[in-house]
């Protein structure tokens, strides 16, 4: 379909930026759990393991419980509210070994939790995303075929590079590993971000009519002008949505009137006057 390229390729790039920002998490949770110290235990290491996946599991279901009915209508947000939570996670285990000792546990609990909500936020939207790429000219089947061998491929690839880059990191000095991780920290948050831009739903979410309602308004409210009202398309609409859960700023200053979408029936009816 026209764009998948270009989706691929930025997937493609986010992809390997986590896995290698993993391959650093890694290391990071082994040195903290003893590996190479003197007095370690296997049963040590075994429990905070368990803790830690307890912790995940744990956050999975009431994630899952909490926000499952939310994802349908705002897709992308929730796409970049998986991949921050995951950059926080990633970058807690990182850090875990450079707090004192008994912080090393809660760190990476807490880093698993947001790896799990980032998994079931991000499973939960890929459906809607390749739907999308199959309404362009193909099957469903199709684009979750290619979708999953583009991961093999990004993962054959990232087994190479992460190699390299666990024995790159292994000589340089603490300062120089979170220079490299932040680089590829942004790095992943812009192929994302990139990656949500390229589509273009053709359907309306609570953003996309609060966007169109608020062209229609203002072109209507240009007494002087006689033309035709001209809305955006979704590609259009697409470059300018927002990405991020973010506070609703200047918001009441909009034209036109409040516009409540997807609320029930009797919030916006006074049901005592239709009697």
């Amino acid at each position: 379909p026209d764009g998948y390229l270009r989706y691929a390729v930025w997937s493609w790039i986010q992809d390997l930026s986590t896995q290698l920002r993993g391959v650093l998490a890694t290391q990071r949770i082994l040195e903290g759990v003893g590996v190479g110290r003197p007095g370690a235990t296997a049963l040590s290491a075994m429990l905070n393991f368990l803790v830690r996946d307890g912790c995940g599991m744990a956050a999975t279901l009431l994630f899952t419980a909490s926000a499952a009915s939310q994802f349908q209508s705002d897709v992308k947000r929730w796409r970049l509210f998986g991949d921050i939570m995951v950059d926080i996670g990633i970058t807690l285990e990182v850090a875990a070994t450079q707090v004192p000792q008994e912080w090393f546990l809660p760190f990476i609990c807490v880093g698993n939790i947001c790896k799990a909500m980032c998994g079931v936020a991000a499973g939960s939207v890929s459906g809607a995303i390749n739907l999308f790429w199959a309404a362009k000219g193909t099957d469903i089947s199709d684009i979750s075929a290619k979708f999953g061998a583009q991961h093999t491929v990004t993962a054959s690839l990232g087994l190479v590079f992460a190699a390299l880059f666990a024995k790159s990191i292994s000589s340089v000095n603490s300062k120089q590993v979170w220079f490299l991780y932040t680089g590829l920290t942004v790095l992943h948050l812009i192929a994302n971000m990139r990656c949500m831009r390229i589509i273009a739903f053709n359907t309306l979410n609570t953003e996309r009519m609060r966007m169109l309602f608020q062209e229609f308004w203002e072109q209507r409210s240009d007494e002087e002008s006689n033309e035709t009202i001209q809305l955006s398309s979704p590609r259009e609409l697409a470059s300018r949505e927002p990405l991020f859960f973010l506070p609703k700023i200047g918001r009441q200053n909009q034209q036109g009137p409040k516009v409540l979408f997807g609320v029930p029936f009797n919030d916006v009816v006074d049901t005592d006057s239709t009697k």
